[in-house]
């Protein structure tokens, strides 16, 4: 990796440069890792940063200037349809109007112009607190589960720990538990819905005896520094103060992100705390 940016400027002229790289290489390698290398960051955190700064994911951005560009070939190019939609990335003529039609408005057919560009994103910047801890590396226990239902991992993370919770009570490991947390090393708006991964982890103490078998998995959550934050309220929530960190507190922070995947920690038990007062603990690795 490069230097790390220190200041939010220096961030947006990383992701100009990445974007000047979309804009010249439209059919070209625009995967996570080779983006993430233009911009200097880690995948892990390069989709975060990019989606805090330009409100949106990277493949939705790639989608509107491919749609951009299809709405002038269709202008100015004595292009079919069919393949403009190539030309733009889709399989099917149909997945293509769908798409066109949620951008302009109207079908590809009936498109006469003008161009929009959406406005710039804008927010206003917000405060949020860091805790910086240097930490142990931390053995946990997993169930791996792959797939967004609806936009979210409700259904698999329900899914995946019960199977957690299954196997600490044929061992009668309950007790042991020292903390439950979620790793979701991929970005949902970055890679297809199907193949996005959720780890449901326990951690237990080391005093507990058991033997992994079936789903039961185990890995090393490496040793560094984190800067943690607290998040009150429900998990459904929990993208926003994602944002917030990589847009706000990151730049102005001075510190440099580490090539590790962030995870979430979960204090309080859903069963008996009201979605409200639900607490979460994010950790972001730096160096």
């Amino acid at each position: 990796m490069n230097v790390s940016p220190k200041t939010a400027i220096e961030y947006r002229e990383r992701l100009l440069i990445v974007m000047e790289h979309i804009q010249a290489n439209m059919d070209g390698d625009l995967q996570l890792d080779t983006l993430a290398d233009v911009a200097g960051f880690s995948p892990y955190h390069f989709h975060r940063v990019f989606k805090a700064f330009m409100g949106e994911p990277v493949r939705q951005y790639i989608k509107r200037l491919r749609l951009r560009r299809a709405a002038k070939q269709l202008l100015c190019e004595e292009k079919s349809v069919t393949e403009v939609a190539l030309d733009a990335g889709y399989e099917t003529v149909s997945a293509f109007n769908k798409a066109f039609k949620q951008m302009f408005g109207v079908s590809p057919t009936a498109f006469d112009g003008p161009v929009f560009v959406p406005d710039e994103f804008d927010e206003q910047r917000v405060t949020i607190d860091a805790e910086i801890r240097s930490l142990p590396a931390r053995k946990v226990l997993y169930v791996r589960r792959q797939g967004l239902v609806g936009g979210t991992f409700t259904k698999v993370s329900q899914d995946a720990y019960r199977v957690v919770w299954a196997y600490l009570s044929k061992y009668d490991l309950w007790s042991y538990i020292v903390a439950c947390l979620g790793i979701t090393p991929d970005d949902m708006e970055v890679v297809p819905d199907e193949d996005c991964r959720f780890d449901a982890c326990i951690e237990l103490s080391k005093d507990a005896q058991y033997q992994l078998e079936g789903e039961v998995q185990e890995q090393i959550i490496e040793a560094g520094r984190f800067a943690v934050f607290m998040h009150i309220g429900p998990y459904d929530t929990l993208w926003k103060s994602w944002q917030v960190i990589y847009r706000d507190w990151l730049p102005d922070s001075g510190e440099t992100l580490r090539d590790a995947a962030p995870y979430e920690s979960y204090i309080d038990n859903p069963a008996n705390t009201s979605p409200d007062q639900l607490r979460t603990e994010i950790h972001v690795p730096i160096e």
